[in-house]
């Protein structure tokens, strides 16, 4: 193993504000303990050794050697200890590695982890059972089941997760030794969400007519070189106004201050609800019921009182993909999504494999996009876009907002398909006694209350269920 050159000066005692307080300290610990015992510290060493402590705070979707290379050496600086990277690290093999770790491990160690009660498995088993019986369901070409599979996955699964309510990310590792490659291509191809829409051809001229503004006197004199009618040229209106925003970000230097992520939304992704101003869905911000974690979704998207979307703004920038936003991400996210597709479909039973819900997951300067719907049988899908990177600085401004507000129009034209087909169907239902109609699409199962990290007495339990929101 390839030595690394350090040598000391000092000792801070707080993480920097850009590193997760608990990958500094295991960072921290790490370096303190080699340089006590005379060894040289090693970021390969530190990384095999410390496998699930990498998993828990890495997303494989990102590069792994980039970011794990940037926060040890961001902690040894810290520490005042110079280190030069010269070691060869195997990072295809850290990937394996964590990818291993991810698919063995249980989120034991997320404080907001719901143990699976027994009324809450019973209430999975119900469910399944009935979709079963129904005979709704997704047959694969090898002949498999799909929700067959999910159920008995649900059944095994100890924590609370999208599974337990006939949701399915086929890209979720949960269910990589379930299904075959095959099942899981054929299960992800299946009338499948690209975001690869066509453009209209001449917002796309005029977005990517930014793209060799390298300099922020550039941007600016591009900015204002043309205007657009707001009604008649929408398009091109929005495009500009939103380089326009983002532009005045680095002109005045508002992400060069404490940049707090509570301001995200009004600041670097206000361009998400102004791309619905001209559509028949309406964004509004929302104070009503907080989700299941208490995070409320900051603006919700509607269409005739359908909530077709929502912005979920506040959860950990503090690396790729933190553990809180992947919770989050595939729990609560896609428990809203599904209450809102689930109303839709139960409502307009036509548009059962045409409606679509999305929310976008705000992180920061992150944003990662997720899409549900259901292609076939009783479950649903979701899919996930890959995440971007709002540029921070004037430099990348145009090879980074290009494809995010390409990415956010075309999650906009999946939901114009659901207010299509909403605004298009033609089924008249005689409303008859309550409960007598089976949901095509089941609704998810109710939290279960207590976490991971905290027992909860009976008495508890019940005073807990009197205040706890339900959706």
């Amino acid at each position: 193993m390839a030595a690394n050159n350090f040598s000391t000066t000092k000792n801070l005692s707080e993480a920097p504000e850009a590193i997760n307080t608990d990958v500094y300290n295991a960072i921290k610990s790490y370096i303190q303990a080699s340089l006590a015992s005379n060894s040289i510290p090693s970021l390969e060493e530190y990384l095999t050794d410390n496998v699930d402590h990498i998993s828990d705070h890495t997303d494989l979707r990102m590069d792994i050697r980039r970011v794990w290379t940037k926060r040890y050496a961001t902690v040894a600086q810290t520490l005042g200890v110079m280190v030069t990277h010269d070691e060869e690290i195997d990072w295809d093999q850290i990937k394996c590695l964590i990818k291993e770790s991810k698919t063995v491990s249980k989120p034991t160690s997320s404080p907001t982890a719901r143990l699976m009660t027994e009324a809450a498995l019973k209430d999975v088993k119900q469910k399944y059972s009935e979709v079963l019986e129904s005979g709704q369901v997704w047959k694969l070409e090898s002949g498999r089941i799909v929700e067959k599979v999910m159920m008995d996955v649900a059944d095994a699964f100890e924590y609370e997760h999208p599974v337990h309510s006939l949701i399915m990310n086929p890209d979720d590792l949960l269910f990589e030794d379930k299904f075959t490659k095959a099942e899981l291509d054929e299960i992800k191809n299946t009338k499948s969400v690209e975001f690869d829409q066509e453009l209209p051809s001449e917002m796309k001229e005029y977005l990517y007519s930014f793209s060799d503004k390298k300099t922020l006197d550039q941007l600016n004199d591009a900015v204002v070189q043309q205007t657009f009618h707001p009604t008649r040229e929408s398009d091109l209106h929005w495009v500009r106004k939103s380089f326009e925003n983002a532009v005045d970000l680095y002109n005045y230097d508002i992400l060069k201050d404490h940049f707090a992520e509570d301001d995200a939304e009004h600041n670097a992704w206000s361009f998400i609800a102004t791309c619905f101003h001209p559509t028949r869905i309406r964004a509004t911000s929302s104070s009503q019921n907080q989700m299941l974690s208490g995070h409320e979704p900051e603006m919700k998207y509607t269409y005739l009182g359908y909530k077709l979307g929502l912005n979920i703004v506040g959860l950990d920038d503090v690396c790729a993909c933190g553990a809180k936003e992947l919770l989050e991400c595939e729990m609560e996210a896609s428990k809203m999504l599904k209450h809102f597709f689930t109303t839709i479909v139960n409502d307009n039973q036509s548009t059962i494999r045409e409606a679509k819900t999305a929310a976008f997951i705000l992180s920061g300067l992150h944003m990662t996009i997720l899409i549900m719907d259901s292609p076939k049988g009783s479950a649903c899908r979701i899919t996930q876009s890959e995440r971007v990177l709002f540029p921070c600085d004037a430099d990348i401004c145009a090879a980074n907002l290009i494809p995010i507000l390409e990415l956010t129009y075309r999650v906009r034209l999946y939901l114009l398909d659901t207010v299509k087909a909403i605004s298009s169907t033609n089924q008249i239902v005689s409303v008859g006694k309550m409960g007598k109609k089976r949901a095509l699409i089941p609704q998810c199962i109710i939290s279960p209350y207590a976490s991971s990290s905290t027992a909860i007495s009976s008495t508890d339990t019940k005073s807990s269920s009197n205040k706890r929101q339900k959706h």
